[in-house]
């Protein structure tokens, strides 16, 4: 239960109740007759008091699990059920309060750790704020067919089936708007005139990937279904932000929060570290990001092997940690998933984050 509509009704539960059951399902098993991908929560409460700690666990599939998790969360003795303060819920999302989707102790055990890392939005990270540019519908009365052949001054319009990890497929675009148009519509200094990370705004927590990225190039304009990087940042540190964010780590921390969008809000709070610019690990993320840019993470499961191994360690996770992150993501091939866990094995540690 993690739609930011039902914040207010969380903060009431949490206010005027003392949560007994909060037992996350989804859909996969199909057990209502809708999307596979929709989850739902099974709350029972008891009035007149307040929730400082719950007891929880999400990821279930089969009902008959409500069989194995005790009614009264104090009768829990083989610790099915996952323990998380009110305040540290409040530190993950002040705002909204959102429960996030843990299964396992050791999903806990990987939040708390890679948690620790400044929000991207935050003044002592990355600064990074998204927004929209072009809408669809709005806008569509300045769409023109894009130009296939010559030079043409139209801008080729981006959607997010245009995105796929680190990949942009300016090719494969339909539809374009005249540059003076544009420049009527949008900022050129905000948008088109500078190349910026965009990612996809409808995504699953069931998908093979969540939060998907890529950089857009100027002279592009995309359309509601992206959302772009509108702070100002320069093109080796976007490269470097875009590694981070379509690691596993990042898609990982997502899809504890994502239910079919990934909004902005959820994207300024996202935990993502930033290695000083120009520090050695910063300029290899760089390169990686490039190199999986002309590639893709099929073609280059070495490349994207590294990355997420540098990854992870600027995470602070340890080898153990970083093993649920990769289980968590059955739809990538088995090979690019065993690559992931060795370079994870190699290069994860404990340690301080590398900065040189």
């Amino acid at each position: 239960m993690h739609s930011y509509s039902s914040a207010a009704l969380r903060r009431q539960l949490f206010d005027r109740c003392a949560i007994d059951t909060w037992l996350g399902f989804d859909n996969r098993a199909g057990v209502f007759p809708i999307h596979r991908s929709v989850r739902f929560v099974l709350v029972a409460a008891t009035a007149g008091n307040r929730t400082e700690v719950l007891r929880f666990r999400s990821g279930l599939q089969d009902v008959h699990a409500l069989d194995r998790y005790p009614s009264d969360p104090r009768q829990d003795p083989a610790g099915a059920l996952l323990t998380v303060s009110r305040a540290r819920l409040e530190a993950w999302d002040p705002e909204h309060l959102s429960v996030p989707e843990l299964s396992s102790p050791a999903a806990l055990a990987v939040l708390t750790t890679a948690g620790a890392a400044p929000p991207l939005a935050a003044a002592h990270g990355w600064r990074a704020r998204f927004g929209r540019e072009l809408n669809a519908t709005d806008d569509r009365p300045h769409f023109i067919p894009r130009p296939l052949r010559g030079r043409s001054s139209a801008l080729p319009v981006v959607e997010g089936k245009h995105v796929t990890p680190f990949q942009v497929a300016i090719a494969a675009t339909a539809t374009a708007v005249p540059l003076a148009t544009a420049g009527r519509l949008i900022d050129p200094a905000t948008s088109f005139a500078r190349d910026r990370i965009a990612y996809r705004d409808v995504a699953s927590a069931t998908n093979r990937l969540t939060l998907i990225a890529g950089l857009l190039p100027k002279g592009a304009l995309s359309t509601h279904t992206l959302f772009v990087l509108k702070t100002p940042l320069e093109t080796e540190a976007q490269w470097c932000l875009l590694a981070l964010l379509n690691s596993l780590v990042a898609n990982y921390l997502v899809r504890l929060h994502v239910t079919t969008h990934v909004t902005t809000a959820l994207m300024a709070r996202l935990p993502v570290p930033r290695p000083p610019d120009g520090s050695p690990v910063f300029l290899e993320l760089a390169s990686l990001a490039r190199d999986l840019s002309r590639a893709g993470i099929d073609a280059a499961p070495g490349a994207f092997a590294r990355l997420n191994a540098l990854v992870a360690a600027l995470y602070q996770l340890t080898a153990e940690q970083s093993q649920p992150v990769v289980a968590s993501f059955p739809l990538l091939p088995r090979a690019l998933r065993d690559r992931c866990a060795g370079a994870y094995r190699a290069s994860a540690s404990p340690g301080p984050t590398p900065t040189a």
